[in-house]
């Protein structure tokens, strides 16, 4: 069904006949959902249907961050963890269901390591030789009945404080309120000072790479469950072999495409409905002019091209954008982290915890990545199909039977101030710290079970929201659409919380349906 069915569409722009060109930059879930709009709009003749829509990609493929890499020994990795759960936008639902006809249907399973605190001693670290025993069930807080009767205690004692302050029945309120001017204050105000200390800032300060008091609270608006504080005093009261029993029962389940080489293939497969004479891949913008409307770009052989157009959409990091066009203040305050993926491939070891594990955080500032994902449980399709005869793997996997492979990915986030190790030393080191750090964590029993290493260094990992954030970005819009480019996406609207796959597809449509049909936007206002 037309998202304008039903509806008296007015104020139509000009461009029902107008012959115009529009270029898109990027080729990863927003610019697709925008490309798929424009065909629709096209075919329901709302639009000119000589209108020509080109797609630039730097990269040799369809799929931006959601893409997939297969590595030379046959694993397949995500750049990222991309699965998906429910979602309430029906045109990514359909779009997917068509391309992809059967899903695996994993139990979520994601813990958080907590050493640090559910050891209380030296000596009970030395007798408990079983390092499953130092996880717990994630979300942290709704997981305080498994602390040491202490620590559980005082968390108990802060929330309780907070309840009576708000009367709410019982249920924490997440309403962020005037005086939490940043997410160090508004954590604080949340879950007290002894949760924040030992798993919210910690563990967020390893991901987003700056201090949580540098961060704004919009974006945390509806991402944060509210604390059945007598909920939470129940289950404080229960043995721990209890808890796990009742987590089990709560235990919810993801989606993930089968017969997929990666989330990357069901992106490929959606590609696969547009000419594909609209695709220029293999093409790193290098300049745009807004005045003539130009953009010139180098192939990997460093031959230029020129493109023009009318109308441009950019899902490319927005502040690489207005480098291209030539201004470089107003995007300046914004900050992003770079993200370094390593992909661990296995062969036998896997123990019983890791058979069930989705994936793990990890707040200690020791280990060296913030998420390990064991991706092999989401498909038999991410791991090596060898035979005897095959020249596409290493001597160290062939004739190895399919079904023991497994494999960790591994993440962690790195200020972008600092440079990514590209140097073949460097990324050995970082190697050897991981393989360390899964065996220290009881991920992996021995280096022995591994048969390939895989790394990727992402430059734009997470775009940070800052306290200033919302204010530069409104600026950076309104600059840009007097110009007519528009920047959508991950990085290009620089928007975390905007971030996931069927919303950054659905803002592509809506993004479209502003430009064409004057239908206001409701995700990213």
């Amino acid at each position: 069904m037309s998202l304008i069915e039903n509806k008296k569409v007015e104020n139509v722009n000009n461009y029902l006949n107008e012959e115009i060109k529009i270029i898109i930059l990027g080729a990863g879930p927003t610019a697709l959902g925008a490309l798929n709009r424009i065909f629709k709009l096209k075919k329901e003749n709302l639009i000119n249907e000589n209108i020509n829509v080109c797609v630039i990609e730097q990269e040799e493929e369809i799929g931006g961050l959601a893409r997939s890499v297969i590595d030379v020994n046959g694993f397949c990795w995500d750049l990222g963890v991309h699965v998906m759960g429910i979602s309430k936008y029906k045109n990514f639902v359909e779009a997917m269901e068509e391309c992809v006809t059967e899903w695996e249907i994993i139990p979520r399973c994601a813990m958080a390591e907590m050493s640090h605190v559910i050891i209380e001693n030296k000596k009970e670290e030395e007798e408990n030789l079983n390092k499953i025993n130092y996880y717990i069930p994630y979300p942290v807080q709704n997981s305080i009945p498994y602390f040491p009767k202490n620590l559980k205690l005082k968390c108990l004692e802060e929330l309780n404080f907070k309840e009576e302050k708000e009367e709410e029945n019982n249920l924490l309120t997440t309403k962020i309120t005037e005086k939490e001017e940043n997410f160090d204050s508004f954590s604080l105000s949340l879950f007290g000072e002894t949760l924040q200390k030992i798993f919210v800032r910690p563990y967020n300060e390893k991901v987003w790479t700056v201090p949580i008091s540098q961060m704004g609270t919009s974006w945390l608006q509806g991402r944060v469950p509210l604390i059945d504080l007598s909920q939470l005093k129940r289950r404080c009261s229960l043995s721990h072999q209890k808890l796990l029993i009742e987590d089990e029962k709560r235990q919810t389940a993801f989606r993930y495409p089968a017969n997929c080489k990666g989330i990357g293939e069901m992106w490929k497969r959606f590609s696969e409905r547009f000419p594909s004479k609209i695709f220029n891949f293999g093409q790193k913008v290098v300049e745009i002019n807004s005045k003539t409307k130009n953009i010139f770009c180098l192939d990997k052989n460093g031959n230029k091209k020129k493109f023009n157009y009318n109308l441009l959409i950019s899902t490319i990091p927005l502040t690489e954008l207005e480098k291209m066009i030539g201004i470089n203040n107003l995007s300046k305050p914004l900050k992003h982290s770079t993200v370094i993926l390593v992909g661990i491939g296995l062969f036998g070891g896997k123990n019983d915890f890791v058979k069930k594990l989705s994936w793990a955080y990890y707040p200690r500032k020791e280990i060296l990545f913030y998420r390990c994902t064991i991706i092999s449980n989401f498909s038999s399709e991410l791991i090596p199909k060898c035979s005897s005869s095959s020249s596409s793997s290493s001597d160290l996997i062939e004739n190895k039977n399919n079904n023991q492979f497994w494999s960790i990915l591994c993440e962690i986030g790195q200020s972008s101030d600092k440079e990514l190790p590209l140097e073949k030393e460097q990324k050995n080191k970082i190697f050897d710290k991981i393989i360390l750090d899964l065996i220290s964590v009881g991920i992996i029993n021995k280096k022995e079970n591994i048969c390939s290493k895989w790394i990727k260094c992402l430059p734009f990992g997470y775009p940070i929201p800052t306290k200033e954030r919302d204010f530069v970005l409104k600026e950076c819009h309104k600059y840009l659409e007097k110009l007519q480019i528009y920047s959508r996406g991950r990085f290009g609207g620089w928007k975390y919380e905007l971030s996931n796959q069927d919303v950054c597809f659905q803002i592509g449509i809506e993004l479209i349906d502003k430009i064409f049909l004057n239908i206001p936007e409701t995700l990213y206002v």
